[in-house]
């Protein structure tokens, strides 16, 4: 009986120790994914646009009076990158809206505030507006064999007008830029943007091999959402 009940005690004691040991290890997992819940929460709430850049465009007289012609005709369309990230995750290129009938493209970028020096010359709100120059080439597509002569017909369109959203006191600071002149053939075009800074953005002619960073906004192989023109203010 002493033998008997000592075993008994001891199975007693070890299935404690397990469910004890169980117990915290459910806890661990409790926790890290309650942590990984708050990474990503918080990753989503400090990179998402600033409330004024929801469905934003830049307008314009051309627009407008667009618009005004067309009203729900008017045709928006929202196109999806690739890979939108550039110099590393410090450039994030997002919300590509292309204006088909005021053949019109624009886009938000995305800065990271403590990369920003390495991108411009000088480090304030007056003057970060200039930091960066924006090109879109939009190149058509003539064949299969894109190293032919008849491939390499292209034009190269310079962003006419920017704003910058956000300070410097902020994780990211936001840059609309807008383009307008921008003719895409949906079944035989491929549009490319290069990011310059401020050392090259005012130095003519285009060179993208001196590029901060190249994406590629559209091609015959991806895809684009139709937007509703209504909500993006244009009257």
């Amino acid at each position: 009986m002493f033998y008997g009940n000592g075993d008994s005690n001891y199975g007693e004691g070890a299935v404690k120790k397990r469910s004890a040991a169980l117990k915290i290890i459910k806890w661990m997992i409790y926790l890290l994914c309650i942590l990984i819940l708050a990474v990503l929460i918080y990753r989503f709430v400090s990179t998402g646009l600033p409330k004024e850049l929801k469905n934003y465009i830049i307008k314009n007289p051309e627009i407008e009076e667009t618009y005004n012609k067309l009203k729900d005709k008017f045709k928006i369309y929202k196109m999806d990158i690739r890979n939108p990230f550039g110099w590393g995750d410090a450039l994030f290129i997002e919300n590509v809206y292309y204006l088909e009938n005021a053949e019109n493209l624009q886009f938000t970028m995305r800065c990271k505030t403590n990369r920003f020096e390495y991108f411009s010359d000088s480090i304030n709100s007056a003057s970060s507006i200039r930091a960066f120059g924006a090109y879109l080439k939009v190149s058509e597509i003539t064949g299969v064999d894109e190293t032919s002569d008849a491939a390499q017909n292209y034009i190269v369109i310079e962003h006419n007008h920017s704003q910058q959203f956000g300070e410097f006191t902020d994780r990211y600071i936001y840059f609309v830029f807008n383009f307008d002149g921008v003719k895409i053939d949906f079944e035989n075009s491929r549009v490319e943007l290069y990011i310059f800074t401020n050392s090259f953005s005012d130095v003519a002619p285009f060179d993208e091999d001196k590029a901060l960073a190249r994406f590629t906004i559209f091609d015959v192989t991806m895809s684009m959402t139709k937007m509703q023109a209504k909500k993006f203010n244009l009257d």
